[in-house]
């Protein structure tokens, strides 16, 4: 997970993150949806690196391995890299690498982790950019991209723009916290799994939430306790065997949810005996096209 830089070249990690809470409390005037969110990330994830481009290259440019992903301008290490370059003109072109392990349609964030990682990146070879600066970019991105310009798990509010830092203690009552991840073949697009909600209409209280998510942080509440997803029941409705799933890890004791708005879920294991019992559960519905890795929480 280390990340190196120098002024030609760098290499940042880009983690997976997992939402322990979300409530999405209703529709904003502007079209998104306002949400409350305990967020942390993960130590597994992508690597992203850039280096300077030859003299005679015209254009940043972009090579995927592993995960088959878009490698083209609609990508959002490219996106970023290109909103970066309209504040700083100065930048000469770059060649970036992607070791893509985190699958897409996930609800794991890996799309946002790696335009923060490209403009932390980017940061690095451009000095003098503030973190406000930065952020700014980012939001223009996708909600998602300011929370991977942290290092740590956060509350996000509004339309995941907001962020605000857990207490110290909380961080590390979830510092070190062993997960599972684990996921269908299938993808969930974040758009659909909205207006899916959006059509059911089934909102969180915001008043309900703001308390669930004050009751973590002052530690009344352990993060088996904290687990909700407004997401769960209209991504499970769509692939049914996520809820098979889950029922089943539950029903062997281990507190598990879906991430974001799907597909990928995360499980809570005590041991080596409930990392085999869900690596079981996951082989035995979706077979060898089951994403499944053993994690734990920065």
């Amino acid at each position: 997970m280390e990340n190196t830089a120098s002024p030609a070249r760098g290499s940042r990690f880009s983690p997976a993150k997992i939402n322990l809470f979300l409530a999405v409390t209703g529709l904003r005037p502007d079209g998104f949806h306002n949400l409350v969110s305990i967020v942390a990330q993960c130590a597994f994830g992508d690597r992203l690196t850039r280096r300077d481009a030859d003299g005679g290259a015209a254009e940043d440019s972009l090579e995927v391995t592993g995960t088959d992903v878009p490698e083209g301008a609609g990508n959002l290490v490219l996106r970023a890299a290109a909103a970066f370059r309209r504040a700083e003109p100065k930048l000469p072109p770059q060649r970036f690498k992607l070791e893509k392990r985190i699958p897409l349609g996930a609800g794991l964030g890996g799309g946002s982790g790696n335009a923060a990682a490209a403009l932390s990146l980017l940061a690095e070879r451009m000095p003098g950019m503030s973190a406000t600066w930065l952020g700014g970019i980012g939001a223009g991105l996708g909600s998602d991209v300011p929370l991977f310009l942290q290092d740590h798990a956060v509350i996000m509010r509004g339309r995941g723009d907001r962020l605000e830092d857990l207490p110290e203690s909380a961080c590390d009552r979830l510092s070190g916290l062993p997960v599972l991840l684990f996921g269908p073949p299938a993808a969930m697009e974040t758009p659909r799994a909205y207006a899916l909600l959006r059509a059911r209409g089934t909102y969180a209280a915001p008043q309900w939430a703001e308390e669930r998510v004050a009751a973590f942080a002052e530690g009344r509440l352990s993060p088996e306790e904290l687990l909700f997803n407004s997401f769960a029941e209209v991504v499970e409705d769509r692939l049914p065997t996520i809820a098979v799933v889950l029922r089943s890890v539950r029903e062997a004791g281990i507190p598990a949810l879906m991430s974001g708005s799907g597909s990928a879920c995360f499980a809570l294991p005590r041991d080596d005996a409930d990392t085999e019992t869900v690596r079981g559960i996951v082989a035995e519905a979706w077979g060898a096209g089951a994403f499944f890795t053993p994690t734990f929480l920065l």
